[in-house]
């Protein structure tokens, strides 16, 4: 039993206006908001969990054990559970409604972190520099829908060669782009707009990336959007599935460790408000925590690196590359001096508090509200370096976006524009490993950034060639795009000539952080000397063990990889329920 959300949800939109409207003493805090929901939905829980003496009720048993509602694990609930007695445990509760507006997703979450993990990485030595001295911030979703429900919501299937890299890998044809895109079409909807004039001007081509043709060049951006509102794992694939008997769903409950009868997964010991309890699998436990918390997990359980769990007097069951291989995509915004972008001669902002804005929103779902940032996407790309010739598996990510100011001090509002470039397929790999054998530690982070120096020339590649769109391109021209001023730890009176290489490299060693995209730590491949799971997803030496979610993808794909790790979980779903019959 839970507190139904629709008691809750119709609360999020007053929230959001009354924000924005509401600026006097003790104005409306959305942040604060989210934070008290989030506090009355766990002590709700809680009594719960409480009155129905779950307590002392024996170790119950189900068909399945999934280990976290995200993104695969959400549709893998409602797959098994169709004919099924599934027991999902989810280590947070119940999405925030008012992240269900797209706009409120940068007053919520930025600023208060709710249904987040709220990770940093150990100290590195060529990124995260400025804002967190080296220690960069690692979010991921800690909630019914996983990241999906904290995310910026673009949809991107990625590219052909990312799917073809893993059948490669694996030798398993079945996981290839052609064997997948149906999957993917199935699951297609579609939100965005886009302005690609500049690009096009300076010969980068405009089309569908998401298509499977065309692999190079600028397209819309897209958005998990529907009817107005965020539509994560949680709307699309778990609520659906929330009334049937057959599924238990399982809130704050934080696995701890998987119990094994022999090389066998037989179970799950997890914690749940200070309770300790089991709950045991007659098929299968499947591990669905994400790329940090599915090797935390396995670790914990007596998987992985045998040097690794002999430092912390945890017996290895299987020696397995657990943790390693960890890969994302470090990116960063491109802006100058106190965040300025590159300022423009029109103004094509709108002030959100006009009533025909708000209106257009609630009656239905569009309008700027419609939106997951103040600073929209205009449009998003691929672009190569020198290092890389291939148009059909290019490696920098390049978001545009537009930005209204209001700076304040009598100045009047400004437009700018900016970019973002991505790294998609690092040189260097990180890792995930255990602080201690205590569950409740956070894990050792680290992504290892740019310990290859060539990770950044190919991003400065990228950064030149949408400095030369920016600034020569007659679209942005005849808009009287003005350059912002050098970032001033990286000024020519710090000893870097601006707009130089030299100038970008520190740049980038200042401001390059995660772009939340982590996969690889659990990896799939032929063997156990090089991965975690076989092409089924199974883990190698251990009987009715599964992970899936995005760290079994081998190679980080070429964009957000939401939409990838869908495909895992559809794809799992099937083996999964094939293996069953069989």
């Amino acid at each position: 039993m839970s507190i139904p959300l629709d008691f809750v949800s119709r609360l999020a939109i007053p929230l959001v206006v009354a924000a924005l409207y509401w600026n006097g003493p003790g104005e409306v805090d959305l942040g604060e908001q989210a934070q008290i929901f989030e506090n009355t939905m766990r002590l709700a829980d809680q009594v719960l969990f409480e009155a129905e003496n779950k307590v002392n009720s024996s170790s119950p048993t189900f068909d399945y054990i999934i280990i976290g509602a995200g993104t695969a694990g959400s549709l893998l609930a409602n797959s098994l559970s169709e004919a099924n007695n599934v027991l999902l445990l989810e280590a947070g509760g119940d999405q925030n409604p008012i992240l269900d507006i797209p706009y409120a997703h940068a007053d919520v979450f930025w600023k208060t972190r709710v249904m987040d993990w709220n990770y940093t990485t150990v100290k590195q030595n060529r990124s995260c520099l400025y804002n967190f001295n080296g220690s960069c911030w690692w979010p991921r979703g800690k909630a019914l829908g996983g990241t999906t429900a904290i995310n910026v919501g673009v949809y991107n299937r990625c590219l052909r060669k990312d799917y073809d890299s893993w059948a490669n890998f694996t030798g398993d044809s079945s996981w290839s782009w052609e064997n997948l895109r149906e999957t993917l079409n199935d699951i297609e909807d579609y939100h965005g707009a886009y302005e690609g004039e500049s690009n096009e001007k300076k010969g980068i081509p405009i089309g569908d990336l998401d298509g499977g043709e065309i692999q190079y060049g600028f397209s819309t951006v897209d958005y998990n959007i529907k009817d107005g509102q965020r539509w994560g794992s949680y709307k699309s694939h778990l609520e659906p599935a929330l009334n049937r008997s057959n599924l238990v769903v399982e809130r704050y409950a934080t696995a701890q460790k998987i119990l094994f009868n022999g090389t066998q997964a037989i179970g799950v010991v997890f914690e749940r408000h200070g309770k300790v309890l089991q709950a045991f699998a007659n098929k299968e436990v499947i591990v669905s925590a994400g790329a940090v918390e599915s090797p935390k997990l396995l670790l914990l359980s007596g998987i992985g690196p045998k040097e690794h769990l002999d430092s912390l007097n945890i017996s290895t069951l299987v020696d397995l590359p657990v943790g390693k291989y960890l890969q994302e995509h470090p990116g960063m915004d491109i802006l100058g001096k106190d965040n300025m972008g590159f300022v423009l001669n029109t103004t094509f902002g709108m002030n959100l508090k006009e009533p025909e804005l708000v209106q257009q929103f609630v009656e239905n779902g569009t309008g700027p509200f419609n939106s997951y940032s103040r600073n929209p996407r205009l449009m998003k790309g691929y672009l190569n370096s020198s290092f890389n010739s291939d148009k059909d598996w290019p490696e920098n990510y390049i978001f545009v976006y537009e930005k209204f100011s209001e700076r304040g001090n009598g100045e009047p509002p400004q437009e700018e524009v900016y970019f973002t470039v991505e790294l998609m397929r690092t040189r260097t790999t990180g890792s995930v490993k255990l602080a201690s054998s205590d569950p409740n530690e956070k894990p050792l982070i680290d992504p290892n950034f740019f310990e290859d120096p060539t990770d950044i020339d190919r991003m400065i590649d990228a950064i030149e060639v949408m400095m030369d769109v920016f600034l020569n391109s007659s679209a942005y021209r005849q808009h009287g795009i003005k350059l912002f001023e050098p970032f001033e730890l990286c000024s020519v009176e710090e000893g870097h000539q601006f707009l130089s290489r030299d100038y970008w490299r520190c740049y980038i060693h200042q401001f390059g952080d995660p772009h939340f995209h982590t996969t690889s730590t659990c990896r799939m491949g032929p063997s156990p000397d090089v991965a975690v799971v076989d092409s089924s997803l199974r883990v190698f030496g251990i009987k009715n063990l599964r992970v899936v979610d995005s760290s079994v993808i081998p190679f980080a794909p070429t964009g957000n990889p939401n939409m990838p790790t869908v495909a895992v979980a559809q794809r799992a779903a099937a083996l999964i329920l094939l293996d069953s019959t069989s």
